[in-house]
C-alpha cells in the first residue's frame, strides 16, 4: 500500500469514527434549521415529488414538534409549540426551506423511504448518515487537493485531510441534516477537478467530473455558486493553453478592468444602504433642496429586494455620553412628494421595534420632527432609514435634511445647519451635532448598475442588492465593530461552536488560545510564501489565483452575509458553514504555516530525526485535545437541561 493510500484511509477512519460519534452525540434537531431541511427531505419521501414552496404536512409537523419538546429544543427560548392544535401546523422553525434548490433533498430522502413508521427522531438519524457521506467525500477532495499540490512525501498530505478531519465545528455541520454539506463536497470536488485539469491537462475523466460537479453546485446551494466562477477561470487558463498563458492574465485584467467601469455606477447617496430596486438613483440635485443642491429620490412604486427590508437605510452605533440625555431621541426631515400624498417620516430603529410617523405631505418641501424613548444603553445599535410607502404607489418622494440627535428637542422649528452637509447646526436655541452621515445627500456614492443589481439580487441569499454589499464594504470604517463582530463569530463557529451556533466552549475566554494557534498558522504562511518565491518553489501562479479567488469569494460572502439585517431590528451574525466551501484552501494556508514553522524550529534545534515524531505529536495531540475538550463542552451544556 502506497503512503498516499495510506494518509486517505487514515483520514477516511477517523473522519468515520469522528463523524459517528457527533450524529448520535449531538441531540436530534439541534443543528442550524435542521427541522426545516429535514421537512424538505420527509416531503419528498412521502409523496414522491418535489413539494410545492406552500406544501406542509400536519401530521409530521406535530410529530416533529413533539419529538423537538422531548429533546429539550425549546430550553430558554421562551416559548413552546403546541402540537396539538390542528388549526395550524406545528411550528418547527422560523424560515422554511421548500424553495432551495432540490438536489440535496432528493438524495437526502432516499434512506427515509426504509424507515417510514419508524420516530420521527430515528428517521432524523438516517439522513444524518446521508451528510455523513458528504464528508467522508470532502476528506476524499482534500487528500486530492493536496496530493495535487505537493511533492511525494510531503506531510501536508497527511495533515491536511487529517486535520479536516478533526476539526470540531467542521465535523458538527457536515453530519446535521442541512445542504450546507452537500455545497460544501461539491464544491470541494470541483475545486480538486479545476486544480487538476490546471497542473495535468486535459483528460476526458477529470474534464467530466469537473463539469458535473460544477453542475451539481448550482443545484445544491447560493454558496455553491463559486464552482462556477472556478471552473470559468479553469476553462480560460485549458483554452489558452500554456503557450498563451500570458495571453490568459492579460484576458483577465483587461476583463476586471473593463466590468469594473460595467458594474459600478455613481450618483446613489454614499452611507445610505439601498434594497429599493428603483432603477433611478436614490440621490439626485433638485431646486427645491433645502440644504445643499441635493435631495433623497424615492420611488413609490419601486419594491424592496427583499420585500421586507427598508429602501434605504444608515445602520449607527451610539454611544452617549454623561452630558447628554441618555433614553431620547429627536430626528426630523423636509418631505415632499410629486403629488400630495400621506407618506411614512424618518424611521428611527433601536434594536426592539422600527419606529416612525404617517403625515400628509404636499409639493413643498415641510419639516417633520417627532421624539422617541430609547433603551439609552451606552454602546446601543441603531438605525435610521427610508420608506415611504405612500399611498398613491405611483408618487415619488422627496427627503432633505435628515437630522437625529440624541436628546430631546420639542421646537417646532426647523434646524438650522451649520454647513451643506447637515453635520450639525443650532435647533431650537440648542447646539447639535447630526448623528446621520450625509443627511442631505450631498455626498455621491457608488451602486451596482441596474440590471446587474437586479441580477445579483436573484442569486444573493435572502435577495441582497449587490450595491447594498458594496456599500458596506466603502463604509467599513463607519461599521467597523460590526466587522469585529462578524470575525468574531465566524472564527468561534469556524473552530468550535456548536448546535445552532448557540453551545460554546466552557471555561475563561478558550478561543483566545485558538486565536493565537490560528495567528502562528497565518504568520508561518506568509513566511513560506515569501521564501517560496525567493527559491521559485512556489505553487504555479494560476492554481494561486483560483486559490485566492475562492477564498475571497467564498470568506467575503460570509462576512457580508449580514449586512442586509443592519437595517432590521434583529442583528444576524453569519456562521461559519458559509465559509465552509473553502474550508480546504483555508485548511492549508494554516497547515502550510505551521508546517512552516516546525521547519524554522527544526532548522534552529537541528533536530531533523526526531523532528517528524515531535511535530505529529503536538499536532494531532493538539487537535485531540480541543475535539475532546469540544465533546465535553457540548455534553456540559445539554446534561444541564437534562
Amino acid at each position: 500500500m502506497s503512503e498516499d493510500i495510506r494518509n486517505l484511509l487514515i483520514a477516511l477512519v477517523i473522519g468515520l469514527v469522528h463523524g459517528l460519534v457527533y450524529i448520535f452525540f449531538i441531540p436530534p434537531w439541534q443543528h442550524y434549521d435542521e427541522p426545516n431541511h429535514f421537512e424538505y427531505a420527509w416531503l419528498i419521501s412521502d409523496r414522491g415529488k418535489l413539494p410545492a414552496a406552500t406544501d406542509v404536512d400536519m401530521q409530521m409537523r406535530a410529530e416533529t414538534a413533539r419529538s423537538m419538546i422531548d429533546n429539550d429544543f425549546f430550553r430558554n427560548i421562551g416559548f413552546r409549540p403546541d402540537p396539538t392544535d390542528t388549526s395550524k401546523p406545528a411550528w418547527i422553525g422560523e424560515y422554511s426551506q421548500l424553495s432551495n434548490p432540490p438536489l440535496y433533498y432528493l438524495i437526502a430522502s432516499f434512506p427515509l423511504y426504509f424507515v417510514r413508521g419508524m420516530n420521527i427522531a430515528d428517521q432524523l438519524f438516517a439522513v444524518r448518515f446521508v451528510s455523513l457521506g458528504y464528508y467522508l467525500i470532502t476528506l476524499l477532495a482534500a487528500w486530492g487537493i493536496t496530493r495535487e499540490l505537493t511533492t511525494v512525501k510531503n506531510q501536508l498530505r497527511f495533515y491536511v485531510p487529517v486535520t479536516l478531519a478533526l476539526l470540531p465545528g467542521f465535523v458538527d455541520v457536515m453530519t446535521a441534516v442541512n445542504n450546507d454539506v452537500a455545497a460544501i463536497a461539491f464544491v470541494s470536488m470541483c475545486l480538486w477537478g479545476c486544480i487538476h485539469v490546471i497542473i495535468n491537462g486535459t483528460r476526458i475523466l477529470p474534464v467530466f467530473t469537473t463539469v458535473v460537479f460544477t453542475i451539481m453546485c448550482l443545484f445544491t446551494k447560493e454558496t455553491a455558486y463559486v464552482a462556477l466562477i472556478l471552473f470559468l477561470i479553469t476553462t480560460l487558463f485549458v483554452l489558452l493553453g500554456e503557450k498563451h498563458r500570458r495571453s490568459a492574465w492579460l484576458l483577465i485584467g483587461t476583463g476586471s478592468a473593463i466590468g469594473l467601469v460595467l458594474v459600478f455606477s455613481t450618483g446613489d447617496a454614499a452611507d445610505w444602504y439601498r434594497s429599493t430596486a428603483q432603477e433611478s438613483t436614490t440621490r439626485s440635485a433638485d431646486p427645491h433642496a433645502v440644504n445643499g443642491n441635493y435631495i433623497f429620490s424615492i420611488d413609490g412604486s419601486a419594491r424592496n429586494t427583499p420585500h421586507w427590508s427598508t429602501s434605504i437605510f444608515q445602520p449607527l452605533l451610539i454611544e452617549p455620553t454623561e452630558s447628554q440625555h441618555r433614553g431620547s431621541y429627536t430626528l426630523g426631515a423636509w418631505i415632499w412628494a410629486d403629488m400630495p400624498d400621506e407618506v411614512s417620516t424618518l424611521i428611527l430603529g433601536n434594536g426592539q421595534k422600527r419606529i416612525s410617523r404617517r403625515v400628509a405631505v404636499g409639493v413643498e418641501p415641510a419639516f417633520f420632527s417627532y421624539s422617541v424613548n430609547s433603551l439609552g444603553n451606552k454602546g446601543e445599535r441603531i438605525w435610521v432609514g427610508l420608506d415611504p410607502e405612500p399611498l398613491n404607489k405611483g408618487n415619488h418622494v422627496f427627503y432633505d435634511g435628515l437630522v437625529l440627535v440624541d436628546k430631546s428637542i420639542s421646537s417646532e422649528s426647523p434646524p438650522q445647519y451649520s454647513d451643506t452637509q447637515g453635520t450639525a447646526g443650532v435647533w431650537g436655541e440648542e447646539q447639535f451635532v447630526n448623528l446621520i452621515r450625509n443627511g442631505s445627500a450631498e455626498q455621491a456614492g457608488l451602486r451596482v448598475s441596474t440590471k446587474l443589481d437586479d441580477l445579483g439580487a436573484r442569486f444573493l441569499p435572502d435577495n441582497t442588492r449587490p450595491s447594498l454589499l458594496l456599500t458596506y464594504l466603502l463604509d467599513w470604517n463607519d461599521v467597523s465593530w460590526h466587522y469585529r463582530l462578524t470575525a468574531g463569530r465566524l472564527f468561534r463557529t469556524f473552530w468550535a461552536e456548536f448546535g445552532w451556533g448557540h453551545v460554546s466552549l466552557i471555561g475563561h475566554r478558550p478561543y483566545r488560545l485558538l486565536l493565537v494557534i490560528s495567528f502562528i498558522g497565518i504568520i508561518g504562511f506568509i513566511l513560506w510564501f515569501l521564501r517560496s518565491i525567493v527559491t521559485r518553489k512556489t505553487l504555479p501562479w494560476e492554481v494561486i489565483f483560483l486559490l485566492g479567488v475562492m477564498l475571497v469569494v467564498v470568506w467575503g460572502g460570509a462576512i457580508s452575509r449580514g449586512v442586509l439585517y443592519l437595517g432590521q431590528n434583529r442583528l444576524y451574525l453569519p456562521v461559519a458553514r458559509y465559509a465552509y466551501p473553502a474550508i480546504i484552501p483555508t485548511l492549508l494556508i494554516l497547515c502550510i504555516g505551521w508546517q512552516e514553522l516546525f521547519w524554522w524550529l527544526y532548522r534552529w534545534q537541528k533536530t531533523s530525526s526526531v523532528a517528524p515524531y515531535i511535530q505529529m505529536a503536538l499536532w494531532l495531540g493538539a487537535l485531540i485535545v480541543i475535539d475532546v475538550y469540544s465533546l465535553f463542552s457540548i455534553w456540559a451544556y445539554y446534561s444541564a437541561g437534562a
